[in-house]
């Protein structure tokens, strides 16, 4: 899922991958990991959109890589995530760089 979290990855496609049933799936990658497999793939997106935010890119370039539909949209699913809008999050993990 790492590896494959900036495509959509289906239930289905990772049921199949499994060999589980749905629910066999479902109850053992939440008990795993805490998660539902949907809130788990969107979190590794956020995490890699921090990463790109470090290097420099735009908020709208970051949104369009992970396949957000504008960058406002992208903005509201980050701020959920990291409790602060993404151009506060990178100047403040700007500043600590420095």
């Amino acid at each position: 899922m790492t590896a494959n979290a900036l495509r959509d990855l289906s239930l289905d496609e990772l049921v199949q991958i499994t060999g589980l049933s749905r629910a066999q799936f479902f109850r053992a990658f939440q008990r795993t990991t805490g998660y539902t497999p949907a809130r788990y793939v969107q979190q590794l997106r956020i995490r890699h959109a921090a990463a790109l935010l470090e290097e420099g890119r735009t908020i709208t370039d970051v949104a369009n890589i992970l396949g957000y539909g504008n960058g406002s949209h992208f903005a509201a699913v980050f701020r959920r995530y990291n409790g602060t809008n993404p151009s506060d999050w990178r100047r403040v993990h700007k500043a600590a760089a420095e």
